[in-house]
């Protein structure tokens, strides 16, 4: 079948516990990019129902380093990939405020 882009979304983290849930059920890996000017920390987390979620670690595009599933403040212009299948949501949260927004922004696709 090849390799497909499905589907591109994101948004915005400027409070603490601000976050976004990305559908990921039909897609294998996800990227997610990250913009603005913040101070914070910015956690990953999945599930496989949509109300259990639990940390997820990644990797920093930039080194191929595997991450924690924590980005620790300000990496605006960073890019993380995750493997997703055979999940459900991935969450992008806030778990740390100080000043700014974050800007999230993401695109999936499918290998199978």
């Amino acid at each position: 079948m090849g390799r497909q882009n499905l589907q591109a979304a994101g948004g915005d983290l400027g409070a603490l516990n601000a976050r976004i849930d990305i559908d990921v059920s039909s897609i294998d890996e996800v990227a997610l990019f990250t913009a603005g000017t913040f101070v914070g920390t910015i956690s990953f987390f999945v599930s496989d129902n949509g109300v259990d979620f639990v940390p997820i670690a990644g990797v920093d595009m930039a080194s191929t380093a595997r991450t924690t599933g924590v980005i620790s403040a300000t990496v605006a212009g960073k890019v993380f990939s995750f493997r997703t299948y055979p999940l459900k949501t991935l969450r992008v949260k806030m778990t740390a405020y100080t000043s700014g927004t974050a800007t999230i922004r993401s695109t999936g696709y499918t290998v199978r």
